[in-house]
């Protein structure tokens, strides 16, 4: 009779034996595919390609000109040109940084001219009040472009004028 190794005082890890595992055999498809014929696109798919390419192009272009976009799941995406994105750069910052309460933090930014944002998205910007920091860095970012591209444009026309 074959006793099992001790426990405890002077067992060694020799004395533990271990079965090796079996090796399990591969496993057989349960059922096969075969293609026949020619590949056809599906139209639908390339219909649902060339549209979200072409959202991509014109978010890209909004972005790139200076505009803002929010997206949620409660709303549709709400996005704004240069104007309406300064607006938001220079208001929101200090909304959500003052204040503590949603409905005051609504009335506050209408207040500031934020009336084209719906409540739902000024929600979200409530709960992530955080980002003022960000918004302005952005601005700040945005007011020193602006100087930089006036000093260009200044330097541009007194060139022109020689």
């Amino acid at each position: 009779a074959v006793r099992p190794p001790r426990r405890g005082r002077g067992t060694r890890p020799a004395d533990r034996v271990q079965a090796k595992p079996q090796a399990q055999p591969a496993a057989q498809p349960v059922a096969t595919v075969t293609f026949t014929g020619d590949f056809v696109k599906n139209e639908k798919a390339t219909a649902l390609v060339e549209k979200i390419n072409r959202q991509r192009t014109e978010l890209d272009k909004l972005l790139r000109k200076g505009g803002f976009i929010c997206f949620g799941s409660r709303y549709s995406r709400i996005s704004g040109d240069e104007g309406a994105a300064r607006l938001l750069g220079s208001k929101l910052p200090k909304v959500m940084k003052e204040e503590s309460s949603l409905p005051q933090f609504v009335s506050a930014a209408h207040n500031n001219g934020l009336t084209f944002l719906p409540e739902p998205v000024l929600e979200d910007f409530f709960k992530n009040r955080i980002d003022y920091l960000r918004l302005q860095k952005r601005n700040q970012a945005q007011i020193e472009d602006e100087k930089w591209n006036r000093i260009i444009q200044r330097g541009n026309l007194d060139a022109q004028s020689f």
